[in-house]
């Protein structure tokens, strides 16, 4: 069921690149997965999506509260939070700061103030959920 989620951030990334928004409706349905996914897990599971859910809401509204992000960006984040569970929300986390980095280097090239923040949620998550650290590992003991 990851393709799912991944096929939905990567929508989520090219309608924002394209008009700078997140539909509702991708959030929607990436939280509706999770609480599925919560109540057919084990209780700590889901305290655990709950967590990740709560600090991916409080770390997206204070980025909105500082202007640097918008709604959709928060929902978005909240609800990957929700899905992925606290490690993985990390490793989102991480992927997502750098892919951030790469398009706020782009937009000061394009003398833009600000850009859509939607293709570096969707690049974390998308790295998160196909453990990409574990893929690099393997990749580098092969050589």
């Amino acid at each position: 069921m990851t393709i799912i989620p991944i096929v939905l951030v990567g929508v989520a990334a090219i309608i924002d690149l394209r008009r700078r928004e997140i539909p509702d409706w991708i959030s929607v349905a990436i939280l509706l997965m999770a609480v599925f996914q919560g109540i057919n897990g084990t209780p700590a599971a889901g305290l655990n999506r709950l967590a990740a859910f709560l600090i991916a809401f409080w770390l997206g509204s204070f980025l909105f509260a500082l202007g640097a992000w918008g709604g959709g960006d928060v929902k978005l984040l909240s609800a990957l939070g929700a899905w992925l569970g606290f490690s993985a929300l990390v490793t989102a986390l991480f992927w997502m700061a750098l892919a951030g980095g790469v398009l706020a280097v782009v937009a000061a090239i394009r003398c833009q103030r600000t850009f859509a923040y939607g293709p570096a949620i969707g690049f974390g998550a998308i790295c998160a959920l196909l453990d990409v650290e574990r893929l690099l590992r393997l990749v580098s003991a092969g050589s």
